[in-house]
């Protein structure tokens, strides 16, 4: 491995985990998915084809997608969040408030979820966002403003005031 793809790929990697993870709502998966996308990406550099990190996020933005559509067709009999956390012992609900959000952002559509962890979490731009989910900046800044809403009724208790 050249020493120039690690320190691309050592950059690159937790901002992807994160934002993978935000959309799978699963450590293993977010870490499989870049895994594969740093291989393929590895793979592309060997054959001396340029390797961006706009290549990355589209590559990783493909994977993370075909993921939710497998699990779509397949849904499994358990629920991540009924699963450990990866971290044996992890308690969310120590948490507080950020437990919260976790588990009210893994009940939003995964556009939504990606939406909010490219903007808050990975504090990416409108334009930057538009540009990667390939629409207008008023269009995501309208989608933006609506998974924050979804967000925040979630996090509301029952009864409470909209």
């Amino acid at each position: 491995m050249s020493t120039d793809w690690e320190r691309q790929a050592d950059r690159w990697r937790g901002p992807a985990e994160r934002y993978a993870w935000g959309l799978l709502g699963n450590a293993w998966d977010a870490e499989d998915v870049v895994q594969d996308v740093a291989m393929e990406l590895l793979e592309r550099e060997r054959r001396g084809a340029p390797v961006s990190e706009g290549l990355w996020w589209t590559a990783l933005r493909a994977r993370v997608y075909d993921r939710l559509r497998r699990r779509r067709r397949s849904p499994t009999l358990v629920s991540w969040s009924e699963l450990p956390d990866r971290e044996s012992g992890t308690d969310w609900e120590q948490y507080g408030e950020a437990g919260a959000v976790l588990r009210a952002l893994e009940t939003l559509s995964a556009p939504a979820r990606e939406l909010l962890l490219l903007h808050y979490d990975l504090d990416w731009s409108l334009q930057a966002i538009a540009a990667h989910v390939g629409a207008s900046e008023s269009a995501v800044k309208a989608r933006l403003w609506r998974a924050r809403r979804a967000l925040a009724k979630r996090l509301r208790p029952h009864g409470g005031p909209d």
